[in-house]
């Protein structure tokens, strides 16, 4: 143990179970949005069960920076981790540090009787697994939260062991538990008529940051617009198509546009989609961080999604979590996709501007322009304000996770 449990009992913590750790540094996607929901929950005095994911991240990284208490499951197979081809990411071993450190989990889940565990869910279904034995071992409530359409990615997979385990645990696991939570609405339509579960929402949080984020002065007439997240079918087809915009634009008007590609994915991954490099520019980093250059350069982020109706499902049932990092940054923020993803469909609702669908597609050479020459009102920013507040702060983490654990108890 890496930290020491509590030993008195308390109603109102959660137990958090995933196969990736929070890490406030070298995470990505599941790791980085349970370390910003952790994160503000410091008073709840959760606990986190999980495993080191692979050589690269250590167990300073995640322990240190946790202000939660942390049961590492892979002490018993550490050197059998380190042997090329038999790694801690290999299932069958992560089972079996799961299996050897039951009886330490059965322990921690005993002292905290009322606390339910929730085992987040991404787009493996090897959670499902874990999910379902401990349901069977621990007498607590057994809540998931889903973050990605794990049945629909494992649909299109070649990966044998997913496919196996998602039609193998899906339906029994997803009746047995004790709620089920999801992070977008899109997702949860999508488990009410493919299952005919009633799951809640929760939006992705990320943790206050510094929003006063100066931009850097280019002395140049050029608007930049930057893009931050991963390079992947949900967003390379538009992301190409804003880039062919901002070339025409620049083809003939005095202002010039460019947009920066923020992202981890590799150089080759994006030399692959041959943008026109006078127009889009290629960054990375090996940590997350709202100080990155690229933010500093942003007179508007962007935040697209496919319009390819073969992509439909995923489109509609995503929502990342870099929206509620951006829209703290006080910069404006082009949402760009179709009108059935949640995310364009949610900030239409918000009453938000520079919306863009299949219904105003046309116009978007117009909206760009208007971007450029338009001030940053001070209403926008308190829209984005009250927006993160209530929807992708701490606060809606403390509401969701909190309220129904609090009325269920009266």
């Amino acid at each position: 143990m890496d930290k020491k449990i509590p030993t008195s009992t308390t109603t109102s913590s959660i137990i958090f179970f995933s196969e990736d750790p929070p890490l406030k540094k070298k995470g990505h996607g599941l790791s980085v949005l349970l370390y910003n929901m952790l994160s503000g929950l410091k008073k709840y005095r959760p606990t986190v069960v999980t495993f080191t994911p692979s050589t690269t991240i250590t167990r300073s990284d995640i322990v240190d920076d946790a202000h939660w208490e942390v049961l590492l499951c892979d002490n018993k197979l550490h050197k059998a981790t380190k042997i090329r081809f038999f790694t801690s990411a290999m299932f069958p071993v992560r089972l079996l540090n799961f299996l050897l450190y039951l009886p330490a989990i059965i322990k921690l889940a005993r002292q905290q009787p009322a606390s339910p565990v929730l085992v987040s869910v991404g787009a493996s279904a090897k959670p499902l697994v874990f999910a379902a034995l401990l349901k069977k071992f621990i007498p607590n409530p057994v809540w998931l939260y889903i973050v990605d359409d794990f049945e629909k990615i494992n649909e299109l997979s070649t990966n044998k062991l997913e496919r196996y385990l998602t039609s193998k645990f899906t339906q029994p696991v997803l009746k047995s538990a004790d709620r089920v939570i999801v992070i977008s609405e899109g997702l949860r339509q999508v488990y009410k008529q493919r299952h005919i579960i009633t799951a809640d929402v929760l939006l992705p949080c990320f943790a206050a940051i510094d929003a006063n984020l100066q931009k850097i002065p280019t002395g140049s007439n050029v608007f930049t617009f930057v893009y931050t997240g991963g390079l992947n079918l949900l967003y390379n087809d538009t992301l190409k198509l804003f880039a062919d915009k901002l070339q025409e634009l620049n083809s003939y008007g005095s202002r010039q546009y460019k947009l920066i590609i923020q992202t981890y994915s590799s150089r080759e991954q994006f030399d692959s989609l041959q943008f026109d490099k006078s127009v889009v520019v290629y960054s990375t980093s090996a940590e997350r961080s709202s100080s990155l250059p690229s933010y500093r350069e942003a007179d508007c982020f962007l935040v697209p999604y496919t319009f390819e109706a073969v992509k439909q499902d995923l489109v509609q049932t995503s929502f990342p979590q870099k929206v509620a990092e951006l829209i703290q940054l006080k910069r404006p923020i082009l949402f760009l996709g179709p009108s059935y993803s949640s995310v364009i469909r949610f900030f239409r609702e918000q009453q938000v501007p520079y919306v863009v669908d299949e219904q105003n597609l046309s116009s978007l050479p117009e909206i760009i322009e208007q971007l450029a020459t338009s001030e940053t009102h001070q209403a926008l920013q308190e829209n984005y304000s009250r927006i993160y507040r209530d929807h992708f702060s701490e606060v809606n983490v403390k509401r969701v996770l909190f309220d129904e654990q609090m009325q269920s108890q009266l």
